[in-house]
């Protein structure tokens, strides 16, 4: 995949040299060109390097494939505020397996009654008709690795004023590739700093309009003078296609608890580069801030040639600026379900600019997920091997709880504890996983005064860095768990050690399942 990606990547940098200019007007369907979603106008669509989730859809279909669970919402746009003109986007996101997402996306442009007049009735009084735009798109995303994500978007394409409509389809596909530079990052928890994306839109066949508005009644020439219909033809009109290349950096600041994702502040630096088949290319910069990915403020600045002449083909000035608020629904302040409130202002040099605002709730935000995005089937690992110590109780520790802990009770925590299973490469638990946890907790729950040691290791598969990241945040799912059950947070001690303490032979595969270990040690 990676050779796929920069094979890509050196194309579309060979290919965008420069615009075309001279074609310009001759494209139709300008609508698609439109960025519906908030959060993606705010830096003027120069975030589709990182962009994630929902928010992708408007951009780098690609980032799609980060979405978890599902997420829905709606933006609205105030085009050219002021002349009734009135964007309406709606989407729906759903994660159907691990790394595979799909979406839909629905676009809807109106501009209100616009009064008929024509050659005989120039001061109109005749009526009135309401162009409308539709754009459906049904998108498909995935997760190749946990560093590589693709995907594509088709998109049926509706237009009609009056009488004369015209239908087409287009897709858009993309790529992303998430990387880190320094091992001081991977220390940190964070393993994918430095983002790239390409991605192409708007392909498709060219459209034509047609309808009983094509058609005029004449009368044949002659003595007979027959009546009878003539249909006019209309040109076929392309698609406003283009190409981009993008790239992002984060830069992450403030202090980080180990329960946490990453530290307190982020600062991304953004920029990108647009092939455009029937304008002038465009460059872009931008960045955001970000406190605990719960606010995010962004800008954003797109230049192309000539863009503060007279001569400029585009109505925006292109200054973008934006601002977040990503509202915890529940206690999992880092991975449960969030309400998004969006703004998005886009400058133009008429009316009154463009306003987008955008409500989206996600069962799990994107940008708020702490645990890492690893899938299914990325990494060959062999099954987890759990084992469990059971410290036996002191006299004074057990005349100390409620009651003193039974011989059976210790041996239902070494059978539950040694059944906690996680999904392959991932800290997520797979069902049984869950199962045994909860059934743990049934009985650590009895006993206030019991002590939970969490320790977490790996065999020697990976660098020693990313195996040091996984053992800690499996050891911290293990901890939440118990946490979110009602576990006195104070009572249970992680501790991660990557591939450093082998019990086994890590050059034998019996002896690698050995390594793959959470060992779990419980005083009462």
């Amino acid at each position: 995949m990676k050779r796929i990606f920069w094979g890509v990547f050196l194309m579309v940098c060979i290919k965008g040299y420069s615009g075309n200019s001279d074609r310009s007007g001759e494209s139709g369907a300008s609508e698609l060109l439109l960025n519906p979603i908030a959060r993606s106008v705010g830096i003027n669509g120069i975030n589709s390097a990182r962009v994630k989730g929902i928010y992708a859809l408007s951009t780098n279909v690609a980032g799609l494939a980060f979405a978890t669970k599902t997420s829905f919402g709606g933006n609205y746009t105030n085009y050219l505020a002021g002349t009734g003109t009135a964007l309406v986007n709606l989407v729906l996101v759903q994660e159907i397996s691990k790394g595979n997402v799909i979406g839909i996306n629905v676009n809807s442009m109106t501009f209100g009654k616009i009064e008929k007049r024509t050659t005989l009735n120039p001061g109109g009084g005749i009526g009135t008709f309401s162009p409308a735009l539709l754009n459906i798109g049904v998108s498909y995303a995935r997760l190749f690795s946990d560093r590589i994500a693709g995907g594509v978007q088709f998109k049926l394409i509706s237009q009609g004023i009056d009488n004369i409509s015209a239908t087409g389809f287009a897709f858009d596909a993309g790529l992303q590739y998430s990387t880190n530079l320094t091992k001081k990052n991977l220390e940190n928890g964070i393993d994918d700093n430095l983002h790239f994306g390409v991605y192409v839109r708007n392909v498709g066949a060219p459209m034509t309009f047609g309808g009983e508005g094509l058609t005029f009644s004449a009368i044949e020439p002659g003595e007979q003078g027959y009546k009878f219909s003539v249909s006019s033809r209309s040109q076929k009109f392309e698609l406003p296609s283009l190409i981009s290349i993008a790239g992002a950096y984060d830069f992450y600041f403030g202090a980080r608890k180990s329960e946490e994702c990453k530290p307190m502040f982020r600062l991304t630096i953004a920029g990108n580069f647009i092939y455009n088949s029937f304008m002038n290319n465009i460059y872009g910069g931008g960045v955001e801030f970000a406190v605990k990915e719960m606010i995010s403020i962004r800008t954003g600045f797109a230049y192309e040639k000539d863009i503060f002449s007279s001569d400029a083909m585009q109505i925006q000035n292109g200054f973008a600026a934006g601002i977040s608020f990503d509202i915890p629904m529940n206690k999992e302040m880092k991975d449960g379900s969030t309400l998004s409130i969006d703004y998005g202002f886009k400058q133009t040099k008429y009316f009154n600019h463009n306003h987008t605002f955008g409500l989206i709730y996600s069962m799990a935000h994107p940008y708020k997920v702490c645990k890492p995005i690893v899938k299914d089937g990325f990494v060959k690992e062999k099954k987890e091997e759990k084992k469990v110590e059971v410290i036996a109780p002191k006299v004074d520790d057990a005349k100390a709880n409620a009651s003193s802990i039974s011989n059976e009770e210790i041996d239902s925590v070494m059978k539950y504890a040694a059944k906690i299973k996680f999904k392959t490469g991932s800290d997520t638990f797979n069902r049984v996983g869950e199962q045994a946890l909860t059934k743990l907790y049934d009985i650590l729950k009895d006993y206030k005064k019991a002590k939970v040691t969490i320790d977490a290791h790996t065999d020697n598969s990976g660098d020693s860095a990313s195996n040091m990241i996984l053992s800690e945040k499996r050891a911290i799912a293990v901890k939440s768990f118990l946490i979110n059950k009602g576990i006195n947070p104070d009572s249970i001690i992680i501790n991660w050690y990557g591939d450093t303490r082998p019990v086994g032979d890590n050059n034998t595969e019996e002896g690698q399942a050995e390594n793959r270990r959470v060992e779990i040690k419980v005083a009462f």
